[in-house]
């Protein structure tokens, strides 16, 4: 034993010149790590063997290296390891000195990505928008696509949707030179078509993720790429209010991603839509537990979750709390996400008419009639403004504005705009909301009692019928038609 001086000089040294190991066994993740002095030391050693600040060959090999790694990771969807490489890029990007301007912007690129996967839009977007000045002018087009994708995406996040449209028409043009990217082509169309939905246009979108799947499918290529893609189209039958099939291709795609359990982003993807489908079909247990554990996962994927993408899935939650009865849990979390909405798109953006549609609801069914109804004139004027006077989202909010007017007691005004609504769905299995409320506007009427009775028992045979075909035998909905058949039966 020696003295402790001798014994600490020992254990500095020892920590400054060793090699660090780390080995998480729940991710399956090991990491090798130089301490600073060690990685300066190699430095230097390599600048002197190969002059590095001349050789830039070994440079941009290095950089080549590096940027097929960002591309494996993003494409696999692997947060862990994602979070890994902003030291890399970052660190690569300090050497100012030695790396070309070529090098600097294909790395740039990567970082942006990076940010963007991690959630820092504000950072993403200001790389991505530097970094493609000088991209555009190399002979190898792909990174340029890769960052006109990037910096789409981050317009998209921020609810610049035309915007993205076009930078991502640039891509496409690009990747469609190049037929051995077929991955990027099909990503590039499956994510354009991801534009499309929140603009309305679903069969723009529908068309788009098609030809995504077709070319995954076309090179027998079934793994997370092709799961994002089903988890859209998913999405978009969602929507247009197809749910055997939504809920057959996202139940498909969630089978994929669970053989990947580091794709923490891609699973809360995919459980987030399959939660909101649940609940659109009246699974309202499966639908709260598939939100909450989509959360707990961007949770694992973002860190503190401090981005537009945790509170819009803190929104979703809010919604599903909403439809689970839960009303005062529901309005307190869709009154932060509305604060959070108008911070980052803007009061008047049709994603912030989203959440004040739901927030309406939320007031309405506390009884807070006039705050739900004023909320609701506001978000139908955003929604037209963005959809015209036909979209089913129009006929969703004024659905509720019809429940907001019955339970006011004004059964004239009610009825004219749950008809209007009705009109509007067409056949869309929501429609069957309209005639229930129909039926209890007719069985609430004093005047021509057993007239009005009857006609409201065929309103809600009608909704009776759409139920059965469109959800789940356990569906709340259809059990939600059938009591109040029973008790117009019984009032009979």
């Amino acid at each position: 034993y020696k003295n402790h001086i001798i014994v600490d000089s020992f254990i500095y040294n020892l920590k400054k010149y060793s090699l660090l190991t780390y080995c998480d066994n729940s991710s399956n993740l090991s990491l090798l790590s130089w301490h600073q002095s060690t990685q300066s030391i190699a430095l230097d050693y390599l600048n002197k063997k190969v002059s590095l600040e001349i050789n830039k060959k070994s440079l941009k090999e290095i950089a080549t290296i590096l940027r097929l790694y960002v591309e494996e990771l993003i494409d696999s969807e692997d947060s862990i390891r994602t979070t890994l490489l902003v030291a890399h890029c970052e660190k690569l990007l300090s050497h100012k000195k030695m790396i070309t301007k070529e090098i600097q912007s294909l790395t740039e690129a990567d970082l942006g990505i990076v940010y963007y996967h991690l959630g820092y839009n504000m950072e993403a977007e200001k790389i991505l928008e530097r970094s493609i000045i000088d991209l555009e002018h190399y002979q190898d087009k792909i990174p340029y696509a890769d960052a006109l994708t990037y910096l789409g995406l981050a317009e998209r996040r921020k609810g610049n949707y035309h915007t993205a449209e076009k930078l991502m028409m640039r891509s496409i043009v690009i990747y469609q030179a190049y037929p051995e990217k077929y991955q990027d082509l099909a990503q590039i169309f499956a994510l354009l078509g991801n534009v499309y939905r929140p603009m309305g246009e679903y069969d723009k979108a529908k068309h788009l993720i098609e030809k995504s799947l077709k070319i995954y499918q076309e090179h027998n290529d079934y793994d997370v790429g092709y799961a994002k893609t089903l988890i859209y189209l998913g999405n978009i039958h969602r929507l247009l209010g197809e749910y055997k099939k939504a809920t057959e291709l996202s139940e498909q795609a969630l089978v994929i991603y669970r053989k990947h359990p580091n794709n923490y982003c891609g699973i809360a993807r995919n459980l987030e839509y399959l939660g909101l489908l649940y609940n659109e079909i009246g699974l309202h247990d499966k639908a709260l537990a598939m939100i909450i554990e989509s959360h707990q996962n961007y949770e694992k994927h973002y860190g503190n979750c401090n981005n537009i993408q945790c509170d819009t899935s803190k929104m979703f939650l809010g919604i599903v709390l909403g439809e689970s009865g839960e009303h005062e849990k529901a309005k307190e979390i869709l009154v932060r996400s509305l604060a959070s909405y108008e911070n980052h798109y803007g009061a008047e953006h049709v994603e912030t008419a989203f959440v004040k549609f739901h927030l309406a609801r939320a007031y309405a069914r506390l009884r807070e009639l006039e705050k739900a109804r004023s909320l609701l004139e506001e978000s139908l004027l955003v929604h037209k403004k963005y959809f015209g006077d036909t979209h089913p989202k129009i006929a969703n909010i004024l659905q509720f504005l019809g429940y907001i007017f019955f339970t006011k007691g004004d059964f004239e005004q009610a009825e004219k705009v749950i008809v209007d609504s009705i009109n509007i769905f067409h056949h869309h299995p929501s429609r069957y909301k309209s005639l229930v409320l129909l039926g209890y506007i007719y069985m609430s009427r004093q005047d021509n009692v057993a007239q009005n009775r009857e006609r409201a028992l065929q309103y809600l045979m009608q909704a009776l019928s759409i139920t059965e075909i469109n959800f789940p035998a356990g569906s709340a909905h259809i059990k939600r038609v059938k009591d109040k058949i029973d008790i117009l039966s019984l009032q009979q």
